[in-house]
């Protein structure tokens, strides 16, 4: 579902009627000085926000800009491309302005992980946030053991999504009805997987490198690779996106360092070549 955020004042009424309208997926809408503003870059995700966490802090600097110049202006929407959990980190690409129409390529293109996992202990949400539902022996095997099983899952796969996941079941999300306890069937997905590696082995930890369709749980392929091939559990303790289509993580941008309209508008002129 996208949100919509108004941030010049309304009455109440009228407030409700807009917000009863317009309710956009993964956007904030803010008014901007700028009739020009539109672009698209990559920003690194900083652990424990949420993506639309990060969509929030770019519209309030330019909010803010629009505050101090005292100008005419116009909505204009701010949009990531691409759900990023809490506990993960790495590119996220937003958009702002016109090029948000331009998201929908990266929502289901390629994308790049780096995976930690943790074999012998599975959490309710197959990552480090949950609690412990169940302990199993970790094996015995090396890093050539892991990469000998993993060719089997390269190509179309079918997974299904975690019960801790943000898919829309009866008009909640799945995240919803999993913190009530109620046990939903969420149907299976296909999903490509293009490259997997294991680049790391020390039981209980191993380290993944995946390139993978939009769409793809990283937390649910190694939960079924390690059950399927090892009899065993296990969670992710660290995830990270590498590169988001054309987008690196050598060039995303720290939030840190964008703190003013001018940082964002010289940040959407070095990717404009991307548009």
């Amino acid at each position: 579902m996208r949100r919509l955020l108004f941030l010049r004042p309304f009455p109440v009424q009228t407030l409700k009627k807009k917000l009863s309208i317009i309710k956009p997926r993964f956007f904030c809408s803010v008014h901007s000085p700028s009739t020009s503003l539109s672009g698209i870059f990559p920003v690194r995700k900083p652990l424990h926000y949420t993506s639309f966490d990060v969509v929030k802090q770019i519209r309030s600097i330019i909010l803010q800009d629009y505050k101090n110049s005292g100008k005419p202006c116009k909505w204009i929407k701010v949009g990531h491309g691409g759900t990023l959990d809490p506990f993960a980190t790495g590119v996220l690409v937003i958009a702002v302005g016109s090029t948000c129409s331009q998201l929908e390529r990266f929502l289901q293109g390629s994308k790049r992980y780096r995976a930690t996992l943790k074999f012998g202990e599975e959490t309710d949400t197959l990552d480090n946030t949950g609690t412990i539902v169940d302990t199993k022996p970790v094996p015995n095997i090396s890093i050539d053991d892991i990469r000998s099983v993993l060719p089997r899952y390269m190509g179309v796969i079918e997974q299904v999504p975690p019960a801790y996941s943000a898919i829309h079941v009866n008009g909640k999300r799945a995240y919803e009805w999993a913190r009530k306890g109620v046990a939903i069937e969420l149907p299976k997905r296909k999903v490509r997987i293009d490259h997997i590696e294991c680049t790391y082995c020390c039981m209980p930890i191993a380290e993944f490198s995946i390139e993978c369709s939009g769409g793809t749980y990283i937390r649910r392929l190694l939960s079924d690779i390690v059950q399927q091939e090892w009899q065993t559990v296990g969670h992710l303790v660290a995830l990270e996106r590498t590169q988001q289509g054309p987008f690196l993580l050598s060039d995303a941008v720290s939030l840190q360092d964008l703190k003013q309209m001018s940082h964002i508008q010289c940040t959407m002129q070095r990717f404009a070549h991307f548009l």
